[in-house]
């Protein structure tokens, strides 16, 4: 499994509307514009205090500016207020339901909301309106990717791709998709097209040295692993898949610290309190595998390999009955995995340790 999925990978591109002021303007239009311009300024600065002031400024002045309501729907987004930024790109539809750019960003307000159908629709309006954007047929297919429609997701990769040869995070995507479906050679060129493009790409960095990982290609995981971190000392996911690495040269206190680093920054990321729990049960230490094990429960009730290997430590601990209900757990949870862990059951309960890494 890739550390840094598709559907994280949603790139905020402010298609801003050119605000022109000319003499052919009246005077209220041409205040709300100038300071809509002013408020864009700002905005690209981060300042955006600032350019929320202008922007309301700018709406006091003309009530029907749709680039103010643009602009402010930008800003609230940056600001974390998803409710505001989604009134402020209605009402910009509102006011101009040809304009491709709002849909496309209020689609990713509607993606920050979890609300995926909606996004999916916005998305094919822009793209309706604007049949040659890239960005926004990028987005529908981290869309339907996440809506587990991968061949939908892959044509619409296909078509980013096919816009804007240059467009590094369709590549980044469709790696990742390549990767899902087994074709790991393909995923490798789609990732080394997207770092060729922008060598700054911290989260395709981890992915395809996680790639390398699944090859064998250890000394390559690192050197990618290790830029990864090196361009973004935040990248919870690099740090994870670096763990994992580790684990593969049986240097457990350092896949364990690697495990730590992810969790400090993402306190919520299932798959490193698992691993982080395999490592501490290599090393014999029950009591922190089984505290990370729970943790991971309590954080995603529904993920099949955390009961999975909560069941073992329970085995090795004499818990047989605790055991016998995490493996009922797993295995109501597995899907099409079924047969695997039904297996993977039956070699723990015969004494051989094959613990679940993810």
């Amino acid at each position: 499994m890739l550390p840094y999925q598709a559907g994280r990978i949603m790139v905020a591109f402010a298609c801003f509307v050119t605000v022109a002021i000319g003499q052919a303007q009246n005077p209220v239009a041409v205040s709300a514009a100038s300071y809509v311009a002013r408020g864009q300024g700002w905005y690209q600065k981060g300042e955006l205090d600032r350019a929320m002031a202008d922007v309301n400024i700018a709406l006091a002045f003309d009530a029907r500016c749709v680039q103010a309501y643009f602009l402010r729907g930008m800003v609230n987004h940056s600001k974390g207020n998803l409710e505001g930024a989604l009134t402020d790109f209605d009402r910009a539809i509102e006011v101009q339901p040809r304009s491709s750019e709002a849909y496309y960003h209020r689609a990713r307000v509607h993606r920050a909301r979890s609300n995926m159908s909606a996004a999916l629709a916005d998305l094919t309006s822009a793209i309706a309106i604007k049949p040659r954007f890239a960005l926004a047929y990028n987005n529908r297919g981290e869309t339907c990717h996440s809506l587990g429609e991968r061949d939908a997701a892959l044509q619409d990769y296909n078509r980013a791709i096919a816009l804007d040869r240059r467009l590094a995070v369709a590549y980044a995507n469709r790696g990742v998709l390549l990767y899902e479906k087994g074709n790991i050679i393909a995923a490798l060129k789609d990732f080394e097209r997207a770092i060729k493009i922008n060598p700054s790409f911290a989260g395709t960095y981890a992915n395809r040295g996680s790639a390398k990982l699944d090859q064998g290609d250890l000394a390559g995981a690192f050197a990618d692993l290790n830029r990864a971190i090196e361009i973004d000392r935040a990248l919870a996911p690099a740090y994870y898949a670096r763990g994992n690495a580790w684990r593969v040269k049986r240097n457990e206190d350092a896949a364990i610290a690697d495990f730590s680093k992810a969790i400090e920054l993402d306190p919520r990321y299932v798959l490193a309190y698992n691993n982080r729990g395999n490592a501490y049960l290599t090393q014999g230490k029950l009591r922190e595998a089984v505290a990370d094990y729970y943790q991971a429960i309590q954080i995603d009730p529904a993920n099949a390999v955390s009961h999975l290997n909560y069941g073992l430590v329970n085995l090795l601990l004499g818990n047989l009955a605790d055991a016998e209900r995490d493996f009922a757990l797993c295995l109501k949870l597995a899907g099409n995995q079924r047969g695997k862990f039904e297996r993977q059951i039956e070699r723990m309960k015969s004494g051989l340790s094959a613990r679940a890494d993810q």
